[in-house]
């Protein structure tokens, strides 16, 4: 939409979040954000002007990225101010819900190494969260914070000599949880794999590592 106003003056109806928090003030909306987004699109259609569509679209982008900012909104400033319902209380507008507490799930990741060097990765499974992603093992996330019992249900895929815990916490955010891995290094018995394959450190790159494997890394070379 804002191309097409902006690079073509066409009749296009721009609504990003800084738009949403203008006209959110501008009509002090109370209703919390996402419920009213369909609302505020169709007051901020009601305001667009018939001409001169791209102007209007980056003005009432840049009134709510310089003038009516999330956080001490310059409301002495603003075009709009005589006209503006929730200038009074301007900040706390758009409303928006309580956030909800994530929970905390726990779990093992292992650091395995083979006589070389190369450290074992594998392809998350089709059904599982980061699909098709590589990965180092892990365990399961589980709610429980009880290391050793996570020690103890997840084992590595692979027996591991001079294993030992490395000290720190891997941390994650996903979107309806957090994630805190602790990590287990240790070198293979045996190169013989019954699933994923062994990968030399310089090329781990070539791979579609996720965030959170990327982190592992970062943590397990950090700590050895």
């Amino acid at each position: 939409a804002a191309i097409a106003a902006i690079a073509f003056n066409q009749p296009a109806l721009v609504v990003d979040g800084n738009v949403e928090r203008v006209i959110a003030r501008m009509y002090a909306v109370n209703e919390p954000l996402p419920y009213i987004k369909s609302r505020l699109r169709s007051l901020a259609a009601e305001m667009m002007p018939k001409r001169r569509y791209g102007d209007y679209a980056q003005a009432v982008m840049d009134l709510g990225a310089m003038i009516c900012t999330p956080r001490r909104p310059k409301c002495s400033s603003c075009p709009w101010h005589n006209y503006c319902g929730g200038k009074e209380t301007a900040e706390t507008y758009p409303r928006r819900l309580p956030r909800k507490i994530r929970p905390i799930r726990h779990g093992v990741a292992y650091w395995i190494t083979n006589r070389c060097g190369a450290v074992l990765i594998r392809r998350r499974t089709e059904t599982a969260l980061l699909k098709d992603m590589m990965e180092v093992p892990s365990g399961d996330w589980l709610t429980s914070s009880d290391v050793n019992f996570d020690l103890k249900s997840n084992r590595p895929p692979v027996k591991l000599e001079c294993e030992r815990l490395l000290p720190g916490v891997v941390r994650h955010n996903f979107t309806h949880f957090k994630l805190e891995l602790r990590v287990v290094a240790g070198k293979a018995y045996s190169e013989i794999l019954e699933e994923g394959f062994w990968c030399n450190l310089e090329d781990l790159d070539d791979h579609p590592l996720s965030s959170l494997t990327k982190k592992i890394v970062r943590h397990a070379i950090k700590c050895l």
